[in-house]
């Protein structure tokens, strides 16, 4: 087994060097409309489940341990 480094294949990494402006508007953008999105989504899953008024206490079905 050889321990020596192996040739590059000619693949290239990711981009070195400092974003554009450009770049940085348009991630600040999508992150931006990304957290707003989420945040709704919370909302409305907090607020659908407060507007049911859960079970009737005769279907209240808990484990027996739970009791």
């Amino acid at each position: 087994m050889s321990t020596a480094m192996k040739t590059s294949t000619g693949l290239k990494g990711p981009k070195h060097g400092s974003p554009t402006k450009e770049q940085l508007r348009h991630d600040r953008i999508v992150g931006i409309v990304v957290l707003v999105l989420m945040v709704a989504l919370f909302g409305l899953m907090i607020w659908l489940a407060s507007i049911t008024g859960g079970a009737p206490p005769a279907d209240f079905d808990a484990w027996p341990m739970m009791y």
